[in-house]
């Protein structure tokens, strides 16, 4: 049995079923599938193993004996050594299978790669699509939204792009507070420096976030001390869009909030400042939440697609093919070029399209999404690493 489910092959789904598999620590697992591995033993032996049972959560693979049995093969265990030879042949032409390490035996040799499975997960999809949101959040959101399929709380095994991204010690607090209407308070922190500079140079970004709504906008900055001109600058478009005035303003005690110019912008525009004590960012928490969940959203995205980290500004991992206009291509270029989404675009109707070989991004609404092949690649990544460890 395994809880790599890349490691088999023609796996057949086991949907409700009620077969669990107990281990020695009594925790037990749900079997998802059934299929077929092979794997390459030390002595360069192929053997292929079918009924292999498919567990997520199980972190080790484990060889049953009495399988083995089954399958019309003896299994001796002889000074450290694991010998197994089929029922119609003699000892003399047994095979080691397997060593002694402490107090286990250890099947010697590698798995070998299984071919991709063509079936997607659709949970393990909309995971991603939806910027590796929770699984337990999945049936819940397919019920919110129109159109939408119908999604399990199912994941195979720990999701690589969570796991690396979305690690975290403790929670910031929640409030039961909140504003009456939009533009009543708005909370703003910034992120940053990053230890890549983004495309374009950029190092930090800044989040505004409105109490009442929770709409966030961010802008990304070079330094610090431009968050006072991208205020003034959010400022005019928000209270132009909304026909309502900013009242308050929260945000903690750093210096690119508490500059003369900054205090003084806000007087003369009637705004209530709210700074946090030193030191205690919990107090500023929506804030800190949000940008919380923006670095762990651009994290996952970036180590399930092994992107570039200069992509941090604007991540995601969609593979795709960019179409490229008449009058930028002769007759016989291709019409179309390979790229990763990585945004919408705030000022036209498209997409934004990382091409890694210009190292650019460009705007277009003419493409077409291969998200299976990213899948793949996510799942192909997991499965190397684990072989490595």
């Amino acid at each position: 049995m395994t809880g790599n489910r890349t490691s088999l092959k023609e796996v057949k789904e086991k949907k409700n079923s009620s077969l669990k598999v107990e281990l020695g620590d009594s925790s037990k697992y749900e079997v998802k599938g059934v299929g077929e591995a092979a794997f390459r033993l030390d002595s360069g032996k192929p053997v292929k193993m079918i009924d292999v049972l498919l567990v997520p959560g199980l972190k080790k693979n484990l060889l049953s004996i009495s399988a083995l049995e089954d399958q019309g093969f003896n299994v001796a265990f002889i000074k450290g050594k694991v010998l197994a030879w089929h029922e119609n042949s003699s000892m003399e032409k047994a095979t080691v299978i397997g060593i002694r390490e402490g107090g286990l035996y250890k099947l010697k040799g590698k798995t070998e790669k299984a071919l991709l499975h063509n079936e997607v997960s659709t949970s393990e999809l909309w995971h991603r699509r939806l910027a590796h949101l929770h699984y337990r959040a999945l049936p819940i959101l397919s019920k919110m939204v129109t159109g939408l399929l119908e999604l399990q709380e199912q994941n195979e095994g720990v999701c690589k792009g969570c796991a690396l991204g979305k690690n975290s010690r403790k929670k910031f607090p929640n409030s039961n507070n909140r504003a009456e209407g939009i533009l009543d308070i708005i909370h703003s922190d910034v992120c940053g420096k990053m230890s890549t500079p983004a495309i374009g140079n950029f190092l930090y970004y800044a989040t505004f976030i409105d109490d009442y709504s929770r709409k966030t906008w961010i802008y990304m900055l070079k330094h610090k001390d431009e968050v006072f001109d991208k205020f003034v600058e959010f400022k005019a478009s928000v209270e132009n869009l909304s026909g309502r005035k900013i009242k308050v303003l929260r945000m903690d005690n750093g210096g690119e909030y508490t500059s003369n110019e900054f205090k003084n912008f806000c007087k003369g525009e009637g705004i209530k400042r709210e700074l946090t004590t030193p030191y205690t960012p919990q107090q500023n928490g929506i804030a800190e939440r949000k940008n919380r969940s923006i670095v762990e959203a651009a994290k996952a995205k970036i180590h399930d697609q092994n992107l570039p980290m200069n992509l941090w500004a604007e991540v995601s991992r969609t593979a795709l093919y960019v179409h490229v206009p008449t009058d930028k291509r002769s007759k016989w270029d291709p019409s179309g070029k390979k790229g990763t989404f990585v945004g919408y675009s705030e000022t036209s109707k498209g997409f934004r399209i990382y091409i890694s070989g210009q190292r650019k991004i460009e705007i277009s609404r003419d493409v077409t999404f291969d998200e299976e092949t990213a899948f793949k690649k996510s799942k192909e990544s997991h499965s190397d690493e684990d072989r490595e460890e």
